[in-house]
């Protein structure tokens, strides 16, 4: 029985898909192989990526099944074979060469039961640069969240590593828009222990144009509705090591945009409404140290993480990009309450079920 495999879906187009198996083959791992999943029609452009990789070793290509959707189609590529541990890639991953995934799984799944590995956005333009500290804000999150309590309730599913047992004991991933932070919210309330390193930085395509943030992201605030209104509920008995991490990493997302808010407010006041007393210069300063020391936090972990920081790019993300995705966020959780999906571009059970597979 192989010790570790990788699972990568691919639907209508490959993207980067031939060079993360090329990359994933060379790494020569004995007892590991690569499934590219076939979802559907395999289509001109899935054919000629898979002249590129079928003879490759260790990989195989399931392909000659109808539209499951993500979800279902892994799940019924998995369940024809026998391995250990399991590896999720989507197909617009980009693993680095200095990089040796299924090494540094199999080492990092001997300690935790489910590993996400960390993304860098990549895109070019700058609503590419600003998408970026949304990725890293996750990281940050999951993090915080991880440090407090040994496990996160949520993922960014376009990488990751989990224990088969694990993976079995929950029945697979559901067939839901949201099958990635479903499936850690499940692992989450049945115990299982999370991990992010460093270690396994990955790159992750992100929108470059408004059009495609928009397709992608309405899809993910209906899933962060879908996780809240299924999950929310089943923490209110958790443990309060759980709410002081619950808290700390739900505060990740608005603080840069809070701590924004309050430097103009200090900024304000001390240009156009000079303080009257010590105290309120203070106050003032205060109010502006507060932003200041935000961009040092995320630019702590930007570091750790070997990723990129902008201090110009991090203004914009906190001025302007947050209160849109936090209204879109907003939206998608009164949708989610109100059975109101909107139609997706995404192939899943129902818009108004987020139950686990039975």
């Amino acid at each position: 029985m192989p010790k570790i495999a990788a699972f990568i879906p691919v639907y209508k187009v490959p993207k980067r898909a031939v060079l993360l198996v090329q990359k994933l083959s060379a790494e020569a791992f004995p007892d590991s192989c690569v499934y590219v999943v076939v979802d559907g029609e395999t289509t001109p452009e899935i054919a000629s990526a898979l002249t590129q990789i079928c003879g490759l070793p260790r990989v195989s290509i399931v392909e000659g099944n109808p539209h499951l959707g993500k979800a279902l189609a892994l799940n019924h590529a998995i369940a024809s074979v026998q391995v250990e541990n399991l590896v999720f890639f989507d197909n617009d991953i980009t693993v680095p060469d200095d990089i040796n995934i299924f090494e540094t799984c199999l080492s990092l799944l001997q300690q935790y039961d489910i590993v996400e590995m960390p993304k860098e956005g990549i895109g070019r333009g700058p609503l590419a640069a600003v998408v970026k500290f949304e990725f890293l804000a996750n990281i940050i999150g999951a993090k915080v969240y991880a440090d407090i309590v040994g496990q996160c309730p949520s993922i960014n599913g376009a990488a990751f590593c989990v224990r088969r047992e694990l993976f079995d004991q929950l029945n697979g991933f559901a067939g839901v828009v949201n099958e990635d932070v479903d499936f850690a919210a499940r692992a989450y309330l049945a115990g299982a222990r999370f991990g992010i390193e460093p270690s396994l930085h990955v790159y992750d395509d992100v929108p470059e144009t408004i059009s495609a943030w928009y397709k992608q992201r309405k899809r993910w605030a209906v899933s962060v509705g879908l996780w809240g209104k299924a999950y929310v509920g089943k923490f209110a008995h958790l443990s309060s090591k759980s709410r002081l991490g619950m808290a700390l990493s739900s505060m990740v997302f608005p603080l840069p945009l809070v701590t924004g808010v309050l430097a103009l407010i200090g900024l304000t006041n001390l240009i156009f409404a000079a303080p009257k007393s010590i105290g309120g210069l203070v106050l003032d300063l205060f109010c502006m140290a507060s932003f200041v020391a935000c961009s040092v936090w995320y630019k702590h972990f930007a570091n750790r993480f070997g990723q990129g920081f902008s201090f110009l790019f991090f203004i914009l993300y906190s001025f302007i990009y947050l209160p849109v995705w936090g209204a879109s966020s907003a939206i998608g959780t009164a949708m989610a309450r109100l059975d109101k999906i909107p139609p997706l571009d995404w192939h899943y059970v129902s818009p108004s079920s987020n139950q686990p597979p039975t």
